[in-house]
């Protein structure tokens, strides 16, 4: 996971990334979750059953730098978190 994301933002000359996840307020579809790096989306190039606790763990393990984090005002699941690629 790491290494795309690296990967995407060495050829994207991007330093940082989002996580995006936002509901999408209609089934069958619910929360949907997605990494934006630079102006390329991942999300099926990304492992199966990953989750923002991944980002999380990569970032306690000192890979990533949370740089900010926002909630939707409208909607409440919608989250954004931004980080900064060491």
């Amino acid at each position: 996971m790491l290494a795309q994301i690296r990967r995407t933002a060495a050829e994207t000359c991007a330093e940082s990334f989002v996580f995006k996840s936002e509901y999408l307020g209609y089934l069958p579809f619910g929360q949907y979750q997605w990494i934006e790096v630079g102006d390329v989306t991942l999300d099926t190039d990304l492992p199966d059953g990953w989750s923002l606790a991944d980002l999380q763990a990569l970032t306690r393990d000192g890979a990533l730098e949370q740089v900010s984090e926002e909630r939707g005002k409208f909607e409440p699941e919608d989250h954004w978190v931004t980080f900064r690629i060491k």
